[in-house]
């Protein structure tokens, strides 16, 4: 097998990736063209295998520069990488050969995403991540009556009855609209990063990205923006704005969106990270998602190591 590194993401990969165990969303080009157009300052690479000139699989990953110094991830932002391969040995060639990038003298830092838990640990910094995945099975009705809490049930009734509904976005405008109430809502809890509207914008013109809004009569309370790739739905952005407190549009937009989900043959919905907040993790408990752990793989070199300690003391000072 032959393995060699390409500017960018190389055309006809998505094909590719459909026929994949190990892939996501994340490594496909709906999510990794529209992440390079924002992160300008990072270069986009691949690793692709092949064997009689014909594609047996690849890695996509993003180099981060420091004056000559690089950083390399799969994927940026804590999103799933590694390899997308039809083999367990294709597959682990490729996460070999990715991890011996660290030789180069100039890179500080190497790392992936192991979301199905499948690339050899050994000799790297490993952290546990964790999400919430609900199982779509048998059908929607079966999950409300079954996995939602009474509470939850009650609180999507309540909407409901109070004039709530929930759509689909349509146009650039309606995405505008959604971005206005996420933007508030970062600065109002003064998050260190806010994601650009034209993320958002190009994301929403993929084919396989679905933005829902809830509505109260005419005014947008909020929405979700999800991810179908396969047979899994990725809850990826979601927020409500402080006028729906009270008359339970989060819960509402979760539950028209799972239903969707249902109705159009998917059989997982990721319901994201919950960074440890208890709330939230209950919250998606309440609705039936399960904990799902996975891993964060990290080799940095000595010199990374000990920068990384000083700003942590620094920062604690």
């Amino acid at each position: 097998m032959h393995i060699e590194i390409v500017d960018g993401i190389p055309d006809g990969l998505d094909e590719f990736c459909v026929s994949s165990p190990t892939a996501t969303f994340y490594q496909t080009s709906s999510w990794l063209e529209p992440l390079s157009h924002w992160l300008t300052s990072m270069d986009v690479r691949c690793l692709v295998a092949t064997k009689a000139d014909e594609v047996v699989g690849y890695l996509p990953f993003f180099v981060r520069r420091r004056g000559p110094f690089e950083a390399m991830w799969s994927n940026p932002l804590g999103t799933y990488g590694g390899p997308v391969a039809r083999t367990d040995n294709e597959f682990k060639q490729l996460a070999e050969h990715f991890f011996e990038l660290r030789k180069a003298k100039n890179v500080f830092e190497v790392g992936l995403v192991d979301f199905g838990n499948r690339v050899d640990s050994t000799g790297v910094h490993k952290e546990e991540n964790t999400t919430h995945i609900l199982q779509l099975t048998p059908d929607f009705e079966t999950l409300w009556s079954d996995a939602f809490e009474k509470s939850k049930r009650r609180q999507t009734r309540k909407a409901i009855r109070e004039g709530l509904t929930v759509s689909e976005a349509r146009t650039h405008d309606d995405v505008r609209a959604y971005y206005a109430i996420y933007r508030s809502r970062i600065a109002a809890w003064q998050q260190r990063i806010c994601l650009p509207e034209s993320l958002f914008l190009n994301l929403f013109d993929r084919k396989n990205v679905k933005l829902f809004l809830a509505f109260l009569d005419k005014t947008l309370l909020g929405g979700h923006m999800n991810f179908y790739f396969g047979d899994a739905v990725i809850a990826w952005n979601g927020v409500t704005s402080e006028d729906s407190r009270g008359v339970q549009a989060s819960t509402l937009l979760y539950s028209k969106c799972i239903e969707h989900a249902c109705e159009n043959g998917f059989t997982s919905y990721n319901l994201g990270a919950s960074l440890g907040k208890p709330s939230l993790i209950e919250y998606k408990e309440a609705i039936g998602g399960e904990l799902y752990s996975y891993r964060s793989l990290t080799w940095r070199s000595r010199g990374a190591r000990v920068a990384s300690r000083v700003l942590r003391t620094f920062r604690g000072s």
